[in-house]
């Protein structure tokens, strides 16, 4: 069985430092990089991404607790290079 590895951004919100902590562990157990304070890159199989998806909902169950896992489209991961940084392709602007 082929394991294709897709492109996948982890986000989330809560206000529990434990559990924030928890999610952490968890991405980083799964190779997921950190771009911001909680939100998440790296390459995940269909099998560890819905693992992922499934202790996390587990997990947020508050109210005001939410996350988000996006696949990006080829045109969209084409944007990040190996070590998931951002890749300059163009100059938004140029002055002269």
């Amino acid at each position: 069985m082929n394991r294709q590895l897709l492109r996948t951004v982890v986000s989330w919100r809560t206000r529990n430092k434990k559990k924030m902590a928890r999610m952490e562990v968890w991405c980083a157990d799964y190779g997921l990089k950190s771009i911001h304070k909680a939100l998440r890159i790296g390459a995940l199989s269909e099998r560890e991404r819905r693992a992922l998806e499934r202790k996390f909902s587990a997990l947020l169950i508050g109210k005001l607790d939410t996350y988000c896992i996006l696949v990006l489209c080829r045109s969209c991961a084409a944007g990040f290079d190996e070590k998931y940084e951002f890749v300059e392709n163009t100059k938004p602007y140029e002055l002269v």
